[in-house]
């Protein structure tokens, strides 16, 4: 089998007022915030705003919401939820 894994970088909130679309097998940002809609089997960000839809979510700081079967939000009311976590 073959895995793509998307590192992404976005210098801008916006790209002509449309939040950045990531899809991948596994979208992973360790620096900064990232913005916008977020879908791939594996989801990692330090900082989220937007939405995450995958199997495993992971998100230090959230501003927004994830939908999958695993979604951690460290610093949110609720740690781990599955399905749904804001």
């Amino acid at each position: 089998p073959v895995f793509f894994f998307a590192f992404i970088f976005c210098p801008f909130d916006t790209f002509f007022g449309v939040p950045p679309l990531q899809f991948s097998v596994a979208n992973i940002n360790t620096s900064g915030r990232t913005y916008g809609f977020s879908a791939g089997v594996w989801n990692y960000a330090e900082k989220h705003d937007g939405v995450m839809l995958g199997v495993f979510n992971y998100a230090d700081e959230l501003d927004g919401v994830q939908v999958g079967l695993i979604n951690i939000h460290r610093k949110g009311r609720f740690s781990i939820l599955p399905g749904v976590n804001f």
